[in-house]
């Protein structure tokens, strides 16, 4: 009696086995002009025409398309773009923690922004009426017929430059406030939608959970 049980044991793990073996044989199946090629491995022709992953009952589990070059390429690009967008965002949180934090960042450079154009603008009024005294006053030479000296001719020069410097200046602020506003309205968007998908999944969890 214990030999049978032996036996029998033996028996169904070899049924077993041979099933298990049998579950995972897999075929690989492509097609030239039509004439279909059957094989147990994956070969180059496989790859170039596309085929078809069969099971032991020849039935198709998935089928690969054709292997292409552009798709790879456009593929590898994806990817490559996917990667650096999450290095990006890894900075981005890195550097401002949260939005709340990047957008009291915005208001204080644009802040600091906004007071150096205040006093280039109320440096270039000055540098304006001064500049229009010196032209007064060669222009009074002028009119009495007389030479205007070096040092009003030095003035007129200097603040003419010191006027188209600060103008300058105040232009490039300026644009510098244009700039940094829209990269910080980009930031803040970028990390809003961090922290949505950071919350929708444990908004999730507490949905879920039983009360």
């Amino acid at each position: 009696m214990l030999t049978s049980c032996v036996l029998c044991g033996l028996t169904l793990l070899s049924f077993s086995a041979l099933a298990t073996t049998t579950a995972q044989a897999r075929w690989y199946r492509y097609y030239d002009n039509g004439i279909p090629t059957l094989s147990s491995s994956v070969s180059e022709q496989h790859m170039s025409h596309g085929y078809d992953v069969l099971d032991n009952h020849m039935q198709v589990i998935r089928h690969v398309p054709p292997f292409s070059t552009q798709r790879y390429d456009q593929q590898k690009a994806q990817r490559e773009q996917a990667i650096e967008k999450q290095i990006a965002d890894r900075h981005l949180v890195e550097t401002y923690t949260s939005s709340d934090r990047a957008a009291l960042q915005r208001d204080r450079e644009l802040s600091e922004i906004d007071n150096q154009i205040k006093r280039g603008e109320q440096q270039s009024q000055e540098l304006t009426t001064a500049l229009n005294n010196s032209i007064s006053l060669a222009a009074s030479y002028e009119r009495n017929n007389k030479p205007i000296p070096v040092t009003i001719k030095t003035q007129l020069d200097n603040n003419r430059r010191l006027l188209t410097q600060s103008t300058t200046n105040v232009a490039s602020l300026k644009t510098k406030r244009e700039q940094a506003a829209r990269q910080f309205a980009n930031d803040i968007i970028q990390l809003k939608r961090i922290e949505r998908q950071r919350m929708t999944p444990q908004e999730g969890a507490i949905e879920s959970n039983p009360q």
